[in-house]
């Protein structure tokens, strides 16, 4: 098993119908192939992590490479692992704004400006820290932030996108 982070940058006319298209396909298409993971969009840059098969990992990144929603895609890191990270998650989706980057501890001069494929690339620690609020808790524990985020994930799913936010901003470590 492995996973891969990589950054990319949005193409001209990637709409919230078509970013809301594109996150709703995941949830439909990764349980099926094993496969779960993050994704993060703001400032015209996704930052994603998957995790799976190797092969199935490695077929799904050549298609987003190829994919004409994603410019500039780079991995930032391919590991292999024997536990998943993100196991909660089909996938799960954060659209990252300034005011949720102020709730990530550890960030303190980290603004949406500097959310840029060039940046995080660059910047391992950053990367590491965003996506850490999101990683599956160590089995036998209870994470109630885990359940209610599968809720808005579900209504990300089901086209209530605006609900879904709102819930998911709603979502915190007890």
């Amino acid at each position: 098993m492995i996973r891969v982070t990589y950054v990319s940058r949005e193409a001209p006319g990637l709409t919230s119908d078509k970013l809301l298209a594109l996150v709703s396909q995941c949830h439909r298409n990764n349980p099926d192939k094993g496969l779960t993971g993050m994704l993060l969009h703001g400032n015209g840059t996704f930052l994603q992590v998957l995790e799976g098969d190797d092969h199935v990992v490695d077929t799904l990144i050549g298609a987003i490479a190829a994919d004409p929603r994603h410019i500039d895609m780079k991995i930032v890191r391919r590991e292999p692992v024997t536990r998943r990270q993100f196991a909660d998650w089909s996938m799960g989706f954060e659209r990252v704004t300034d005011e949720s980057l102020k709730g990530v501890s550890g960030l303190h001069d980290f603004g949406l400006l500097n959310f840029t494929p060039e940046f995080l690339s660059g910047h391992d620690d950053v990367v590491e820290t965003l996506l850490e609020r999101h990683r599956a808790p160590p089995l036998g524990s209870t994470h109630s932030r885990a359940r209610c985020a599968r809720q808005a994930d579900r209504r990300a799913a089901s086209r209530n996108y605006a609900n879904a936010q709102r819930q998911r901003d709603d979502c915190t470590d007890p």
